[in-house]
């Protein structure tokens, strides 16, 4: 049976029970902050299971589910996903466990034509009422249905003591038997050996409860019923397959990665698997309006295509090919989810960008884990920062490898990192405190280091004049696959200042058989420290090794530096002579600028200002250093830098007749190298203190093809809000019908000449409210309407005044203001309609009559 046509006869099955088709939710939760993703076909019901909402007693629903727990198995084992769809029926304080485990058992025996001999059922240790059910009333072996603690027949599992909190209750599963030629082949093997023989095809959840913060099981206002199947599971046992993978939905996407493939090797068929997974996940995510970043859940888009890119440069594909899967996925979802296909262009753009995105990186960062040893968390981190590794693809990658991976750490240095408190490390954090530093310093001989940077990017052979542990103690020897810092008498590596992070390269031994990455560089008593992770062979004091700055990074610095000089003498003249910059980053990827301003730039200034600074690069104004005397640099009207110290000699960076600072960094040697800037974000950071950060050269083509596909999905999920909403109000406009209205309206009573509606519903939101507000106004010659409903806990409100009221004394603001603090809320509009919310009245009928009576005054003037 083809997955097709299982969706279609579930679906008939319980239409023709009386439940209500829902569609699927969107992956993206609409209405709760608290999920990444809709995980589960009970999402969207959470408002029915709680009993806020009671329109709809029964529901049955195919759906998109994403899930990133349990990433590592997917492909490796049979059932294993992100993406998956969840056929449900579900049940709203009607029918219970009798229903729902008869209708079950009938749509597998009777409607999927599943031999009874082939099935197995599991309950709740506790749960006589499910298991009394199975066994006289369906008429299961006894020993057929087994019984387990709340680890596993209680959802979610471990609920009652370890949480989430919400909706839970008992549960009952239905296992199917693969046969003895499966799994173990022990005569006693059951649904409790983990052999795989038999499959969980379908979970009963009999949700009872509602679990607090403190771990309560509160009592739900009615007993529901929460079923989740899922269709890929279930297509697999109905078409004789041992893997999710091989159903028909994988076919046309298995067979276009196969086709690229040299060869097929039966070795790469978890990765293949996995990629077939993550791309059908992200297409799906970003289908519904989310977008590959580096914080919630873009962050898990962007791993699931990051993961995907790597299992596919493990089978040989040539990269990128993830977009190029995306038809082959549509193809095979487009008769169900219709606004895949529409958004097919868009999805295949997104994925296409994170893919090149990542590939610019991967080679780099796969440089760095060749060399090493072990993945410690700030090795995670620099992947993470630096090279745009994922965790969870570093991890996999370490697991290949059977590398030690831990994290501990990771978290701590993300926080620092967003704080921007740049810390170099462990090591450079604890070494210079001690008060003795400078004196083994000047014990070793270790004079300050020369610097050749300005001029080159090689150098060497040099001595290692002194070595720092992890532990930030001086010591003779760093061993190979170890962290620490070497000192050397010349260097070609800038250490950071001024606002410019240190250089990254590596460093070679003289023979040619020791190498290490260098991570950082900074300095201390005008000694550089070279932050190092020795890849092989050892460091010596007294080793002679070679130094090479990666090019490529201190290129894309120097443009970044160069333009953050333009910037403060361009904001300078737009805004004024008192601009002063107040601090700087100035990295690869970025610039950060500080500087003292005492109000918003307005659009126009940001323009004027980015302008003129890409007037000046496209001039190719020369740019100069020159040292000169700290007197007369200053004479010469150049700037200092915040937060620098100067000696008596000065470094004086001058861009033409634009720009003149004082600065040690590194620069290019004319603005056309820059190629052009753009600014990305302009803020306040505290009081008289304004932010700007911004791109150059090919990081503004990379910043607005981003800045596109943004506007792009914001559009489209703009668009999905819209009709969703339009949808809402046509369903409930249709539950309140012409004739409902026409009652309402009836019952209106009479007041200076003026018809005064007040009603109180159920299920109503805040929009929904105020479309009702006026659609019942429409019916009234003269009149007022004020309309309350209680929904997820909160109690919203509505005024609406006829069109022959606007110029009377009646305001619809002052009715919603008078009555805002009845429900301790508030509320405000225009005169002819405003809205309110607070909380829920104690007595419903007396804050009515409350209501009222304000109405009343009001339209009696």
């Amino acid at each position: 049976m083809k997955t097709a046509e299982l969706r279609k006869k579930f679906i008939s099955f319980f239409e023709a029970r009386s439940h209500q088709v829902v569609p699927s939710d969107s992956l993206i939760p609409r209405d709760d902050p608290t999920l990444l993703f809709t995980g589960a076909g009970m999402n969207q019901f959470k408002d029915y299971f709680l009993g806020i909402k009671k329109d709809m007693k029964r529901a049955v629903s195919v759906q998109k589910c994403l899930r990133t727990g349990d990433l590592d198995n997917v492909g490796k084992t049979p059932y294993h996903h992100s993406f998956f769809e969840m056929l449900g029926n579900f049940s709203f304080g009607d029918y219970f466990k009798d229903e729902a485990i008869r209708w079950a058992w009938e749509f597998l025996t009777k409607d999927l034509g599943i031999a009874d001999q082939r099935l197995r059922v599991s309950v709740y240790r506790d749960d006589d009422e499910a298991f009394g059910i199975w066994e006289k009333k369906i008429g299961v072996r006894p020993d057929w249905i087994y019984q387990f603690d709340d680890e596993v027949n209680f959802w979610p599992a471990g609920v009652i003591t370890k949480g989430p909190n919400g909706p839970c209750g008992p549960c009952s599963e239905i296992y199917f038997d693969q046969g003895e030629k499966v799994g173990c082949g022990r005569p006693a093997c059951g649904v409790d050996c983990d052999c795989g023989r038999f499959a969980e095809i379908w979970n009963l959840v009999f949700t009872q409860f509602d679990r607090q913060s403190d771990g309560k099981l509160v009592p739900l206002k009615a007993k529901n019923i929460d079923t989740g199947m899922g269709l890929e599971r279930l297509a697999c046992v109905l078409q004789g397959k041992m893997f999710n993978y091989e159903i028909d939905l994988f076919e046309v996407l298995q067979k276009e990665i196969k086709n690229r493939m040299a060869a097929w090797d039966n070795r790469f068929r978890a990765d293949v698997y996995a990629v077939c997974d993550h791309v059908r996940a992200a297409a799906f995510a970003i289908g519904d309006g989310a977008y590959p970043s580096n914080e919630g859940r873009g962050y898990v888009v962007r791993k699931l295509i990051r993961r995907a890119l790597w299992r596919s440069k493990r089978t040989g594909l040539k990269l990128p090919v993830l977009y190029e899967l995306v038809p082959s996925v549509i193809s095979a979802m487009r008769d169900f989810y219709a606004d895949l296909k529409e958004n097919q262009e868009y999805i295949t753009r997104v994925i296409k960008n994170e893919e090149e995105r990542f590939l610019r990186t991967l080679e780099r960062g796969l440089g760095f884990i060749s060399a090493a040893k072990s993945f410690s968390s700030e090795d995670v981190f620099l992947l993470y920062d630096t090279y745009g590794f994922p965790v969870e693809l570093t991890k996999l990658i370490a697991d290949e490898r059977g590398l030690p991976f831990e994290t501990d750490r990771f978290e701590e240095l993300m926080e620092k990192q967003r704080q921007a408190a740049k810390q170099t490390s462990k090591i450079s954090s604890s070494i210079f405190v001690a008060d003795e530093f400078k004196s083994d310093l000047l014990k070793r001989n270790i004079k300050p280091t020369m610097f050749h940077g300005y001029e080159k990017l090689e150098c060497g052979p040099v001595n290692v004049l002194a070595l720092v542990n992890e532990n930030g103690k001086f010591c003779d020897q760093i061993a190979e696959g170890a962290e620490g810092l070497f000192v050397v008498p010349e260097t070609v590596f800038y250490a950071e200042g001024g606002g410019q992070v240190g250089d990254r390269g590596e460093f070679i031994l003289e023979n040619g058989k020791g190498l290490g990455d260098i991570v950082d560089t900074f300095k201390k008593e005008d000694v550089f420290f070279h932050r190092t992770r020795i890849a092989s062979d050892v460091l010596n004091v007294g080793s002679r090794i070679r130094l090479r700055v990666n090019e490529e990074l201190r290129r894309r610095t120097m443009y970044n530096h160069t333009a953050t000089h333009l910037l403060h003498a361009a904001l300078r003249k737009i805004l004024g002579e008192h601009v002063r910059q107040l601090g700087s980053v100035v990295e690869p990827g970025r610039l950060r600028f500080d500087f003292s301003h005492f109000q918003t730039l307005t659009p126009d200034e940001i323009k004027r200002v980015e302008d003129l600074v890409n007037q000046e690069i496209q001039k190719a104004t020369p740019v100069s250093a020159a040292e000169k005397s700290i007197d007369q640099a200053k004479k010469e009207g150049a700037i200092a830098f915040f937060g620098d110290k100067y000696g008596s000699q000065v470094r004086v960076i001058a861009i033409g007749n634009f720009s003149k600072e004082l600065c040690g960094g590194t620069h290019v040697s004319n603005t056309k190298e820059i190629g052009r800037m753009k600014i990305i974000s302009e803020s306040s950071i505290g009081s008289g203190t304004r932010r700007i950060e911004a791109v150059t050269s090919t990081a503004v083509d990379e910043y607005q093809q981003e800045l596109k596909l943004r506007e792009a999905s914001d559009k489209r999920r703009d668009e999905k809000r819209r009709i969703e909403q339009a949808k809402q109000i046509q369903l409930e406009s249709e539950r309140l019908s012409a004739v409902d209205q026409d009652k309402l309206i009836a019952s209106a009573f009479a007041v200076n000449g003026m018809q005064i509606l007040v009603h109180h519903f159920d299920g109503l939101d805040t929009r929904g409210l105020g479309h009702l507000a006026d659609s019942l106004k429409a019916k009234l010659d003269k009149g007022i309407v004020v309309v309350f409903s209680e929904e997820r806990g909160k109690l919203a409100m509505a005024a609406s005044l006829t069109d022959n009221l606007k110029e009377s004394s009646v305001s619809a603001n002052e009715i919603v203001r008078k009555i805002a603090p009845l429900i301790k809320g508030q509320g405000g509009g225009r005169k002819d309609f405003a809205q309110g919310g607070g909380m829920p009245p104690e007595n419903r009928d007396q804050f009515i009559k409350t209501a009222r009576k304000i109405v009343e005054a009001a339209a009696a003037g």
